[in-house]
């Protein structure tokens, strides 16, 4: 008679332990509904319920928000900084809503996406290197632009040579130049200049 009751109270606390390690690794998995795993959760506090261990209601809903999935991280926040404690009851209830809200939002977002090819298709980008500039001219500024407007840059301030306004010293047509500059280098007159030395 004793060993019976010893192994039916051996048999009790090895169940007991069983609950307990359920209930404390039970996790929340983003593929699964959210309801399914609220169930889950519920059919876990009837069995620790069965084993007689009484859990505060605070710390029943308090590790439910704590088992939410990863990607429910800020409304995970938003739940523990609030000033009223939600029972459990109360806390199922908004974490299906907000679970409503959240397929909303992402199917909204899946046709957001499926009718944007379409209208990329309405609307032709043009190249983007459609006008290329030729480095040895000048005036690529003067090119026309995709859209159709002429940008042309005008220079404040007078001409150094002539004084006139409209354009600069570099474009002036009284500017006098000089073709022929000399093409002598410093080495070279250093050279001459030893070469006469040498020879007087």
């Amino acid at each position: 008679m004793i060993k019976d009751k010893d192994i039916k109270t051996q048999i009790n606390e090895y169940h007991k332990r069983f609950v307990i390690s359920n209930y404390y690794r039970w996790e929340m998995i983003e593929d699964k509904d959210i309801k399914t795993q609220i169930n889950e959760y519920h059919k876990l506090l009837e069995d620790i319920k069965a084993e007689n261990i009484i859990l505060p209601d605070e710390f029943v809903s308090e590790l439910l928000i704590e088992k939410l999935p990863p990607s429910w991280i800020d409304y995970k926040q938003q739940l523990k900084h609030r000033h009223k404690q939600m029972l459990l009851p109360e806390l199922v209830t908004h974490i299906i809503i907000e679970d409503a809200n959240r397929k909303e939002c992402a199917t909204a977002r899946a046709k957001a996406l499926s009718a944007k090819p379409n209208v990329a298709q309405v609307n032709p980008v043009s190249k983007r290197y459609e006008h290329k500039l030729d480095h040895k001219k000048k005036n690529n500024f003067l090119i026309s632009r995709p859209n159709g407007c002429n940008l042309t840059f005008k220079k404040k301030g007078n001409c150094f040579v002539c004084g006139k306004s409209g354009h600069h010293a570099p474009q002036c047509r009284h500017r006098v130049r000089n073709d022929n500059p000399p093409r002598m280098n410093i080495v070279e007159e250093k050279m001459i200049l030893l070469q006469r030395s040498f020879h007087k």
